[in-house]
């Protein structure tokens, strides 16, 4: 997949004969993929047009890193990619169109019923169908669900990663590096890798998971916990610490990715250290017995 960055006062090189996907594809959702199974069926490459940053205030799924790695596994021979600054907020539909979507000549454009462009979200499918062969993807629904990145974000917020990750197609994960803890974790004797959080991105609800962990190329069982610590030291935001099974070792600064698998439990508060010691160890019993029985 080749990464182009479009910029407003580039000569856009042309392109010929591409089908071109359009959105902003937080999450790589379900719905997202039914628009690159749809650009399949055409004798076409195929190109995906997204963006760079956030046009709103919500927080985010995926950082652009982890969207990069996502898209790649679906075919894409162009990611063109827009980074989004105030000029771009108050482009007009009509100069959306000639800086950015003429110069590439696609010869089908792909986009969901709900998506939108231009300044305040003037332009839609129906607008681009004046100028463009416009091929446009009902909004997916499952179980009567209509699927979108906001209702993943709400899951996220929920706790419900089963949910999540129905809806994704995959787990869901961060992409991170290993950072100096406190150390609360080895004083009660149980090690673990912290995880920045990320500012501008949607936090889990606080509580213990199911995850796996990629470290150096080899993935591992563990439990993640998100959360302020109510037990011990409280904290003033969340941090995420992940627990490797089996004594594993890692070194500040590693990079990790983390899926989450599912929901164990809420974080909550214990009134000393030994129950807090006690429920720990529970919850790596409970964990380790389910990946026992659910290993591929």
């Amino acid at each position: 997949m080749e990464i182009i960055n479009l910029k407003e006062n580039d000569n856009i090189t042309s392109f010929q004969d591409i089908v071109l996907c359009l959105g902003f594809f937080d999450g790589v959702h379900l719905g997202h993929q039914k628009l690159f199974a749809t650009a399949n069926k055409y004798p076409y490459k195929k190109g995906v047009l997204t963006f760079y940053g956030n046009f709103k205030k919500a927080k985010l799924i995926n950082t652009f890193q982890e969207k990069v790695m996502l898209l790649k596994q679906y075919d894409i021979d162009y990611l063109f990619v827009i980074e989004i600054n105030e000029k771009l907020i108050k482009t007009t539909c009509e100069e959306f169109i000639k800086k950015y979507l003429a110069p590439l000549h696609p010869k089908i454009i792909i986009c969901g019923e709900d998506f939108h462009f231009g300044y305040n979200n003037c332009g839609d499918w129906q607008y681009l169908k004046q100028f463009f062969n416009v091929e446009v993807i009902p909004l997916l629904k499952i179980d009567g669900i209509k699927i979108s990145s906001s209702l993943i974000r709400q899951l996220l917020k929920e706790g419900e990663i089963d949910k999540v990750n129905k809806y994704l197609g995959h787990n869901y994960f961060i992409l991170g590096k290993i950072n100096k803890g406190l150390g609360n974790g080895t004083k009660l004797g149980f090690k673990t890798a912290n995880i920045d959080t990320r500012e501008g991105y949607q936090m889990l609800k606080n509580g213990v998971y199911l995850t796996k962990a990629t470290i150096n190329n080899k993935k591992y069982d563990s439990i993640t916990n998100v959360g302020v610590h109510p037990s011990i030291s409280k904290l003033d935001k969340p941090i995420i610490e992940v627990h490797i099974f089996d004594g594993f070792d890692f070194d500040v600064g590693d990079e990790i990715y983390l899926e989450f698998v599912s929901f164990i439990r809420d974080e909550k508060h214990f009134e000393n250290v030994d129950l807090l010691k006690k429920q720990v160890l529970f919850d790596i019993d409970f964990a380790k017995s389910y990946f026992k029985k659910n290993q591929p």
